[in-house]
This record gives C-alpha cells, structure tokens and sequence, in this order.
C-alpha cells in the first residue's frame, strides 16, 4: 500500500516485534505507518482503534480484514465457546469494524472494504479443511456471505466490498518439508504463493473508479481446480 501513495495503519494483538520489521518498510518507502494493539472481538477497543486512525491521518477509506484463527480440534472436542470464537474473529469482527468504518467513507463518498477469506470456502470444498478445522471453515463462510450483503448494502456509497481466498502462502513454520513439498505438487502452478500475489490482488479492488464488489478473487494457483 505503502508503494501507491498510502498512509498505512496495522492492528496486532501478538505480532509486536515483527511491526519493526514493517516499520523500516514503511520508512524507506517514505509513507507514514501507525501500529495499533486490537482485539477484534472488543468492541471497545474497536472504536479506540479506528479513532486513534482518524486523529492520526484525518481519515479512513481502506478497510483490510485479516484477523483469523486456524487451530485443529477434533469434533468431539469443540465447545461452544471454541466455536463462537472463531465466528467472533472471522465474521462478527468483519461486522463490527464495518460499523465503525463505514460512517468515515461515508463522509466522502468512498470506500473499499477487503476481506480475506479461504479459497476452500469460495470453491465449496469442506474436505480440504475438514480434518479438524471445522469451526475455521465454517467462520470463513459466514465471512463469505458477509461480504456479499455488505457488498449490496453499501453500493450505493460508492463503498466497494470483495475479498481474496488465498489458497497454500507462507508455508507454517512448524510445517514439515515433505508436507511443504506435497502442497506445491498439488498445486497446478507447482509453489506456494507469497505476500506479493496478495498485495497484487489488493489494489485490483482498490482502484479508484472500480465497477467490481461483491466479488472473489481466488488465489491459489489454480488449486481449486484440481
């Protein structure tokens, strides 16, 4: 974002020290960057967030959604609670800061709203996830749908919302090297994706003058189709 001329302002909740990194990003860049602590399933700290943007840039017209959980849980373990938490980090956060953002495009008639989705959700593919990250896919499907009924209800703002279903980036670390290797074999393109193909896809939505929302964009290598 830094690149084309934006202000850019990160949440984090965990990833302190790794903003330093960003931050020596964002400097040579010569673009302003702000790091602000969230819990996304606080309201409170919600509205403190998106304030603490506006006293700093005086605006808000881009809204990134990120915040996920990926953790594996058998079925017969997942409490209620397990599962309402990751609706609350993966959907009801997406709703609750498009409450608090969407006033601020408003004002000037503008806005583009991303989220960042699954590729398993969009293709309707449960059994990529479904050894144990039920609650994960079922998450990202409300967020899924979210987007389409923001897409509807914000149009006539000129507020646009899509989103990204990334398929296999950044291998985890913890990820074994055969376990790496299959997921690129699979992959029709034959490797994982990186930061870079996100950020490519992200300002596809973020044009000025764009006559897309409510739309997907896959990346994944064309691991949907096989």
């Amino acid at each position: 974002m830094s690149a084309v001329g934006v202000d850019v302002a990160f949440s984090y909740q965990r990833s302190a020290a790794e903003f330093e990194e960003v931050k020596k990003i964002c400097d040579r860049a010569g673009t302003r960057c702000l790091f602000v602590p969230l819990d996304v399933t606080q309201p409170a700290q919600i509205t403190a967030a998106v304030q603490q943007v506006t006293d700093t840039f005086g605006r808000l017209d881009i809204f990134i959604h990120m915040a996920s959980l990926f953790v594996r849980r058998p079925l017969l373990e997942i409490s209620k609670q397990h599962f309402t938490k990751e609706l609350d980090v993966h959907a009801v956060s997406a709703l609750l800061l498009a409450q608090a953002v969407v006033p601020l495009m408003r004002t000037h008639q503008w806005g583009r709203i991303i989220h960042v989705t699954d590729w398993t959700v969009d293709a309707g593919r449960p059994g990529y996830t479904a050894d144990g990250y039920l609650p994960y896919y079922v998450g990202k499907g409300a967020l899924h749908y979210l987007t389409q009924a923001l897409a509807v209800e914000l149009a006539k703002d000129n507020i646009t919302v899509n989103e990204i279903a990334p398929g296999p980036m950044l291998p985890p670390r913890d990820m074994p090297p055969e376990e790496i290797e299959r997921i690129a074999k699979y992959t029709p393109q034959g490797r994982w994706g990186s930061a870079e193909d996100i950020a490519q896809a992200m300002l596809y939505f973020l044009q000025d003058d764009s006559f897309v929302t409510g739309e997907t964009l896959r990346i994944n290598g064309g691991r949907h189709l096989t």
